[in-house]
């Protein structure tokens, strides 16, 4: 590899690479210097160079310094303060990016036409944002910034919103919604994200969300995947719509703020631990499908007084309401398998009325 460079009293400028190889580490020295920014087009054009890692001593990254180049992937200086104007312009291959903590200003158009950038995670430093700094990069699914930074306010004022909300990725039918990435506390499940329609939510796409305390699932949805709300300690209701069949195995799982949500007539199954540990729910009034209630499926749900059992169940596994210590009645038909198992637990039971 081979460097043109200049010496200024802030340290060494790459102004030119000539040759080298598809994965670049660009040094921390060179002719003695450190070197402290990559100058302007430096790598314009380059379609050798596709993996780039910058050094921690690169300060800033002037005007245009790999417009149109081949890289796909950069890891940027850790002490980079400054994103030139058009410093990735036209990086066609580049799918994601991760600005550091220390940088203050992007310049405009720094990522203009990124063809493939799919994700952006931006810092809580950053004080100037230009113009048209990620326009024409239609695969863009989300821009990651802190709570209550100049970058999520900047994101929104500039037609960002939807990008603020969600991960995703395409899927059969539409998109597939990977991860909440929002900031709100009551929150309703889009039909449609930048124009794409939602098929369905990954598993984990909610997990330990630590704000968020209200959610409407989007009305023609089927499963609740697991893990989908692990450990959402704010989460106090879930609106489940009517098309929900499946809630897989510890899908609300140590959500211990869960104090209301409503299984639909369309539910015909619960898997293992779906609601362990939830422990502010206090009734749960299962539908006509669900005919059994699998292992540890309400353990720990201590604040359980209420629950209501179709005739149809035919099985209750035995540690299925363990540690619910409040739990002395249970509502089902008169001689139902839901009646007999809960004499022999010393429950309470009622009738229908």
């Amino acid at each position: 590899m081979i460097y043109e460079y200049s010496e200024h009293a802030k340290g060494v400028v790459i102004t030119r690479c000539n040759g080298g190889e598809e994965t670049l580490y660009i040094p921390e020295r060179i002719g003695g210097g450190v070197v402290a920014a990559i100058g302007g087009g430096a790598f314009r054009e380059n379609k050798t160079v596709r993996r780039l890692s910058l050094p921690d001593s690169v300060k800033e990254i002037e005007d245009g310094a790999f417009s149109n180049s081949a890289i796909s992937a950069v890891k940027l200086s850790q002490g980079l303060e400054r994103v030139g104007a058009q410093a990735f312009l036209g990086c066609s291959e580049l799918a994601r990016i991760r600005i550091p903590d220390k940088t203050l200003k992007l310049g405009n158009a720094a990522f203009y036409g990124c063809a493939k950038l799919e994700r952006v995670i931006l810092p809580e430093s950053l004080v100037e944002i230009g113009y048209n700094v990620f326009n024409k990069c239609p695969a863009l699914a989300s821009i990651r910034c802190p709570r209550n930074s100049y970058a999520l306010s900047w994101a929104k004022q500039n037609g960002c919103g939807e990008n603020l909300i969600y991960d995703y990725e395409p899927c059969v039918g539409g998109i597939i919604l990977k991860k909440y990435i929002g900031e709100e506390t009551v929150h309703k499940m889009p039909q449609y994200v930048n124009n794409k329609r939602v098929a369905a939510a990954d598993a984990q796409a909610f997990a330990e969300c630590g704000y968020i305390e209200s959610v409407e699932v989007l009305n023609g949805l089927t499963v609740i995947e697991k893990f989908t709300f692990k450990d959402c300690a704010r989460l106090k209701r879930v609106f489940l719509p009517e098309t929900i069949r499946e809630i897989k195995t510890h899908a609300f799982v140590g959500c211990c703020s869960l104090e209301d949500i409503n299984p639909p007539l369309s539910l015909e199954y619960i898997g293992t631990h779906a609601f362990r540990g939830c422990r502010s729910l206090e009734r749960i009034s299962l539908p006509a499908g669900i005919v059994g209630i699998n292992g540890k499926t309400f353990a720990g749900c201590e604040s359980l007084t209420d629950i209501s059992l179709p005739e149809g169940i035919t099985f209750i596994a035995d540690d299925a309401f363990e540690g619910c210590v409040n739990l002395k009645s249970v509502k089902c038909a008169e001689g139902s398998y839901a009646a007999y198992w809960a004499a022999e637990q010393g429950f309470e039971v009622v009738g229908y009325s």
